[in-house]
């Protein structure tokens, strides 16, 4: 993800990276983390190790799917199943 996408997110989401509960570099990790669960109904996790492209790849397929009418989902539900 790009320095300027992040920045867009962080400051509209809570940002929890993995980095520090890996590391153990940070001893509030986990208020923080709790914090950020209990009081947001989204979040963004980085420091994963996942690839960038797989990532752009998974929101896009979730842009696609979000942007169908409820019908359309309910179709795709189907399909999965």
């Amino acid at each position: 993800m790009s320095q300027e996408s992040a920045s867009l997110i962080t400051n509209e989401i809570p940002v929890i990276s993995l980095k520090s509960l890996v590391n153990c570099s940070d001893p509030n990790w986990h208020g923080v983390t709790d914090q950020a669960l209990s009081t947001s109904t989204c979040f963004l996790i980085v420091d994963h190790g996942i690839e960038d492209e797989l990532c752009k790849k998974v929101l896009q397929d979730l842009t696609k799917f979000f942007e169908k009418p409820v019908k359309g989902k309910l179709i795709s539900e189907l399909k999965n199943k």
